[in-house]
């Protein structure tokens, strides 16, 4: 099912997200790779290209789902439609039915997308970057204590913009994903001052390893 088509607009530039969830009977990697198709598909639509997807995120109700439908984002949005990308357990969001849902941001503009990936490669890229707008993939870390967590994925995202040829103070939206068990209050406080611009948080129950607990992804201008 399609559950949201999103006009907006981000540092004067045209975002098309579209949302489709879907509700299974059995989970097998064809359902998780038809509704990527169906999504795609609703891209065209849009106008936009498929290979300026920019960002995909993944919202399942537990952990096996995420990494199915995991699994199944590598093999549609890979060569020019690789994009950087999150992935959450989040069954809260999913109280419609859905068992997953997957959202995928699509950028009208010019030029050819640069995709930066990790050393050695990992599911997800570093970063991509078009027509003057960097998206990072979501940072993660399993650091010990949710302090230590935070500063390591600030400086990954540090190290994300120096390698995109920009820097923090370029940063024009951040959206952070933190853990239920946390103290919501003190996390928001302590991710929120660590940033130039507001920061959109949201709670979910997980992440791709349980001592994940702070998930952030960063755009920035070139």
């Amino acid at each position: 099912m399609i559950a949201q088509r999103t006009w907006s607009t981000l540092a004067g530039k045209q975002l098309f997200t579209i949302r489709a969830g879907e509700r299974l009977t059995e989970q097998r990697t064809d359902t998780f790779a038809a509704l990527f198709e169906r999504a795609l598909n609703e891209v065209e639509r849009s106008g936009i290209a498929a290979p300026q997807i920019v960002r995909s995120r993944i919202w399942a109700r537990d952990a096996g789902l995420r990494r199915l439908a995991s699994d199944a984002r590598l093999l549609a949005l890979n060569g020019a439609r690789r994009a950087a990308s999150a992935s959450l357990i989040a069954p809260e969001r999913l109280a419609d039915g859905a068992d997953v849902i997957i959202d995928l941001i699509a950028m009208s503009g010019e030029g050819k997308k640069l995709v930066r990936e990790y050393a050695p490669r990992i599911a997800p890229p570093m970063f991509v970057a078009l027509d003057g707008l960097v998206f990072l993939s979501g940072n993660t870390d399993v650091s010990a204590t949710f302090a230590d967590q935070l500063n390591r994925i600030c400086l990954n995202i540090a190290t994300a913009l120096a390698s995109a040829g920009t820097q923090w103070e370029k940063i024009t939206h951040v959206d952070a994903y933190i853990a239920t068990r946390l103290d919501w209050t003190q996390a928001r406080h302590a991710i929120g001052a660590r940033f130039p611009v507001p920061v959109e948080i949201t709670t979910v129950e997980g992440f791709s390893a349980p001592e994940k607990l702070i998930e952030i992804e960063v755009t920035a201008q070139r």
